[in-house]
């Protein structure tokens, strides 16, 4: 499927694409399942013939709930030796250069890092109903790689690699990841919270403050990092990203200052009856403009957002009527520039996709019938992705900052790094 108007622009994203892109070989793969299994064996849930045996006999004594509870508490305590015995020294190293900013765009591609089925015809879990008619596909048996947590540990591996903690995206959920089912079927849901991505351009995570807002230092923060993992997508379908400096490049000096009051009213999500918001904050749209380029960073480095058109009050009582007028204005800069700066990043099983929360709007594409392919004609027609938050690191809860991690988080490091 074509998605580009002319050649030159599809050499042109592709080529972009390709120059934010690391592939993993089958050494590195081996030894990062190895890293994985090693964690496996030393936490909660023992994979030791004897244990299997006993599981076998005795499955009301299993350890598997054990260690998810272990790792939705603390999933870094599990992460830290899989980032340092299994990522290796090149991914390493490119995640550093990623992290500190130094790269031409804010997302970065590692393809084949993840296990994936034994037979490029199988799929990676039993679905139910996962047709034209299904809202989301009801998960029934998952392959080993989904039920042994070997994609959550490599996701948390990366999140620590980008010095950000796992944790859950909000302080109400309990599992560390999210998944997203895109059937043919799938219709513009604006409320549902975990079926699908939206076609709305939007932030990963948009809900909370900046790490540069002063409610940061004492409230609600958002997620630095998001990292995609995709598990299934025989539908070839594309994951949008528009670097934010295009957007604020294209907005007037006036509406980028009212941009940058503290004047918006965001929420986490809508209650199930759509007759009431989540969790509120008063943060601002755009931010960034503290922070001071290093040598060598990217020069919009520092043009940061936190927007999502679902998650604002637009009818704030503290939001005036000429912030409301800039909201538009943003809203209007993000259709016309996404119609020739958006890049398509297609992502096939195993793959990873890594995107800087602050400085990328992500969304999907109409979904149009799959052409026929030998391999995957008989799979459900369901892209499955899963993404998995990296917050600033702090004990405190889900969400929350402290003090000295907004202070590393300003001079765009962490963890020492």
């Amino acid at each position: 499927m074509d998605y580009y108007k002319t050649k030159h622009e599809r050499l042109t994203k592709e080529a972009i694409v390709k120059a934010q892109t690391v592939r993993v070989g089958l050494g590195r793969r081996l030894l990062l399942r190895i890293a994985v299994r090693r964690s496996l064996r030393t936490g909660g849930h023992s994979q030791s013939w004897g244990m299997r045996f006993f599981r076998l006999m005795f499955p009301e004594f299993s350890l598997n709930s054990r260690f998810r509870k272990e790792f939705g508490r603390s999933p870094g305590r599990f992460a830290d030796d899989i980032a340092h015995y299994g990522l290796g020294h090149a991914l390493e190293h490119k995640i550093d250069v990623f992290k500190e900013g130094k790269t031409d765009a804010p997302f970065m591609v590692v393809r084949s890092l993840l296990p994936t089925c034994e037979l490029p015809t199988s799929y990676s879990a039993r679905l139910r109903d996962a047709g034209f008619t299904s809202v989301r596909p009801k998960v029934e048996k998952e392959k080993w790689y989904l039920r042994d947590y070997y994609y959550d540990l490599i996701g948390s591996a990366l999140l620590s690699a980008l010095g950000t903690q796992h944790r859950s995206r909000t302080a109400k959920e309990e599992d560390t990841h999210r998944d997203y089912f895109t059937t043919p079927g799938a219709e513009i849901d604006q409320f549902s919270r975990d079926i699908d991505i939206p076609r709305r351009w939007r932030q990963a995570i948009p809900e909370f403050a900046l790490v540069d807002e002063p409610a940061a230092m004492s409230g609600f923060v958002t997620a630095r990092y998001a990292i995609y993992a995709c598990i299934e997508n025989p539908t070839r379908d594309p994951f949008w990203v528009l670097p934010v400096h295009y957007v604020v490049d294209a907005l007037s000096d006036e509406n980028r200052s009212l941009l940058r009051h503290l004047a918006y009213e965001f929420f986490d999500h809508w209650e199930d009856t759509l007759t009431g918001r989540g969790l509120s904050s008063i943060q601002k749209i755009l931010g960034g403009e503290k922070i001071k380029l290093m040598p060598g960073q990217n020069e919009h480095y520092n043009k940061w957002m936190s927007f999502d058109a679902n998650r604002i009050h637009v009818e704030s009582g503290k939001t005036q009527q000429e912030e409301r007028a800039a909201v538009g204005a943003l809203r209007d800069a993000m259709q016309h520039v996404a119609a020739s700066e958006a890049i398509p990043v297609m992502l096939d099983r195993g793959d990873v996709l890594i995107v800087d929360n602050y400085r990328v709007l992500i969304r999907r594409t109409e979904l149009k019938y799959r052409t026929f392919n030998a391999w995957t004609w008989w799979r459900p027609p369901v892209r499955w992705l899963r993404m998995y938050c990296g917050f600033p690191p702090t004990p405190h809860a889900p969400g929350r900052a402290s003090a000295a991690s907004t202070g590393a988080a300003l001079s765009g490091k962490s963890n020492g790094h």
